[in-house]
């Protein structure tokens, strides 16, 4: 006996891994009523739509740093036939400076985040970690997991707060550390 596919969940493309704000988001937005397909790129969550997934839950702009250039060229370029805005979601946003267990403040050398993300605590950077490389990530996720194989601890990632509950062995060393307090991400 098969089940009845009107009632399997419909399936949600969002910009991974766990953690990120956009997995965050779909979750406040959705909860329950969709399963979850985690993407390396907003490009592949986005072409996801129509063959893994019946949803694409994409970040496209935030009110500090403006549109998130890659999703915006992904629906210029789409196809109307397939591709359009079903609705949006708004999220206060609160970036957390974080480090593998054992990281010393006086020793980060590197930070790591999605470059929105680098963008919105553009200030914070400058004035506290004024000679840390910043290297751009995928996602603020993954910047936070990439921290986590950093075996010199000289490296910290801006993400949420989430990432230090999916990861135990991340710590917060700083919180709300964007530039305008809680400021909105449209998704």
């Amino acid at each position: 006996m098969t089940a009845d596919p009107s009632l399997e969940k419909p399936s949600l493309a969002y910009l991974g891994p766990e953690g990120t704000y956009t997995h965050q988001a779909a979750n406040d937005y959705f909860g329950e009523s969709v399963s979850y397909i985690s993407c390396q790129t907003i490009a592949s969550a986005f072409h996801a739509l129509g063959g893994s997934a019946d949803i694409a839950f994409l970040p496209i702009e935030n009110s500090t740093h403006g549109g998130v250039i890659e999703t915006l060229d992904l629906l210029r370029l789409a196809s109307p036939d397939n591709h359009f805005i079903r609705g949006e979601a708004v999220a206060a946003i609160s970036h957390c400076l974080v480090a593998k267990k054992g990281t010393k403040w006086e020793n980060i050398q590197t930070v790591l985040s999605h470059e929105q993300a680098l963008g919105q605590c553009s200030a914070f950077l400058r004035d506290r970690l004024p000679s840390a490389r910043l290297v751009k990530a995928v996602s603020t996720a993954a910047a936070a997991q990439q921290v986590l194989h950093d075996s010199t601890s000289t490296s910290a990632a801006i993400c949420s707060s989430l990432c230090t509950k999916l990861n135990p062995d991340l710590v917060l060393l700083a919180q709300n550390i964007q530039d305008s307090a809680g400021a909105p991400a449209h998704t």
